[in-house]
């Protein structure tokens, strides 16, 4: 499905001497711009698979680092990804909601390392926020558009801090990774709420704390699964496969790999097969 807003909804407007129109030229100069700045902000991480992918699609990672490598081979820079204007919109907010709140130097990548039959996987693991004062947890900085508290959940007795752990798994399996790496039970969670109305709008704190075995289950069962496959990859010089056991759907939405094969033939099989995901 596409992404942004649709090319139907617009119109050159005239009125009392006013003319309002789109200017696509300007656009696609301000998406590059953002998709620089964008590069610039992970730069130094391109060569290498980063948590997320791990946890998402190990293919689109793999694919990623090796479109890198190749450039860096011939002595040019990491690719610059095009970004369009719905992402642009999220990561910028994202990125500049995150270092205006705590600066762009908090973000502090750690590369780890696993070995498994012998071959090394190595992948970025960035919390938001390390050392932000001293002894501070590592923080995440989330902001979200989806409201604090629906009708359903104050009828159901459920407050905000059930609804982020209910509704954004992905964030606590991220965070309890990087609790297993950075070998720590705690982590700092902010949450801004960008919904509309004044009861709406706020950033809260969470101290998020997990157990060991807590921290070392999502590890094996969200993590390694994805370390495996990689290094199985690499192992045998193939491509990882597309649909690994974890991989919600969403992911290929907005992802680049999704146009050209193998994954444009596979995203659509998995598609007509699974109708009932094929919403992005």
């Amino acid at each position: 499905s596409h992404m942004g807003l649709d090319d139907d909804q617009f119109k050159e407007f005239t009125r009392d001497g006013i003319t309002v129109a789109r200017d696509r030229r300007a656009n696609a100069r301000i998406l590059d711009i953002a998709s620089r700045r964008l590069a610039e902000q992970r730069a130094g991480t391109e060569y290498d698979l980063h948590l997320s992918d791990i946890l998402s699609c190990v293919r689109k990672g793999q694919l990623q680092v090796e479109r890198n490598k190749g450039l860096k081979a011939m002595g040019s820079e990491p690719e610059v990804e095009k970004l369009d204007g719905t992402r642009v919109v999220y990561f910028s907010l994202g990125y500049s909601f995150q270092n205006f709140l705590i600066g762009s130097e908090a973000e502090k990548p750690q590369l780890h390392t696993e070995v498994v039959d012998g071959e090394e996987v190595r992948f970025w693991v960035s919390p938001d926020g390390a050392d932000l004062w001293p002894g501070a947890p590592l923080n995440e900085i989330k902001t979200t558009t989806r409201s604090p508290r629906k009708v359903a959940d104050r009828k159901e007795g459920r407050f905000v801090e059930e609804v982020l752990h209910t509704s954004n798994p992905y964030w606590f399996e991220y965070m309890m990774a990087a609790m297993h790496v950075m070998n720590v039970q705690e982590y700092n969670l902010s949450v801004a709420w960008l919904v509309g109305g004044p009861t709406n709008v706020g950033l809260e704190t969470f101290k998020v704390s997990a157990t060991e075995e807590k921290i070392e289950q999502n590890w094996e069962k969200r993590v390694m699964p994805g370390v495996r496959l990689y290094a199985q990859a690499q192992a045998t010089g193939t491509l990882a496969p597309f649909n690994h056991p974890f991989q919600i759907m969403r992911y290929c939405g907005n992802c680049k790999m999704r146009g050209s094969e193998p994954c444009l033939t596979e995203a659509r099989e998995y598609m007509l097969a699974h109708p009932d995901e094929a919403s992005f």
